[in-house]
């Protein structure tokens, strides 16, 4: 009987340790109920060749630094940056295509980073001639992995002379915020 009682509970410690193993991590819990709201960031692209006014394959730099940012039980984690390319083809005042992004890996001032897979994105023609581009998809590995990261950029009308260029306009700066929630 002893025996039994020996096996009975070693069996029992086992398939506790085995359901805890089980269990997502404490850290992995955090991420997913503290969102992130960074504000008022900045969005710079950077056009080769430049936008014009007749469609045409251009390599883009993209450059974003969010310097208000927020999440509740982190107080630490107040800014972040990215900064990634894209061949797209694009035009002056229309849009020709809905712009991909993809994966991007944000940087935060902790060290830590969030890799986001961008799969839906959405161009708005605002009054005035703003245009607002909004991202969106899972944050799929480090900080708040699991959540789902929002992009919004607000971008200004496109100088038509400038469109009419030989160079065309060479590079874009706007307004960006970003949440996961």
């Amino acid at each position: 009987m002893k025996h039994f009682l020996c096996k009975a509970l070693a069996l029992g410690t086992l398939l506790v340790a085995l359901t805890l193993l089980s269990l997502p991590s404490a850290k992995a819990v955090y991420a997913a109920i503290n969102p992130l709201s960074c504000t008022m960031g900045t969005s710079t692209s950077i056009y080769n060749p430049g936008i014009t006014n007749k469609p045409q394959t251009s390599h883009i730099k993209v450059s974003e630094d969010y310097d208000y940012c927020t999440v509740a039980g982190l107080p630490s984690l107040t800014s972040g940056s990215v900064s990634f390319t894209s061949t797209q083809t694009v035009k002056c005042l229309a849009q020709v295509n809905t712009p991909t992004v993809g994966l991007v890996t944000y940087t935060w001032n902790t060290g830590q980073s969030s890799t986001v897979n961008f799969t839906a994105t959405t161009v708005a023609y605002l009054v005035g001639g703003t245009v607002q581009v909004t991202s969106t998809g899972p944050v799929t590995a480090g900080f708040d992995a699991g959540a789902q990261a929002v992009r919004v950029k607000i971008l200004p009308q496109l100088d038509p002379t400038q469109c009419s260029s030989e160079d065309g306009v060479t590079e874009t700066r706007g307004f960006a915020t970003m949440t996961f929630g």
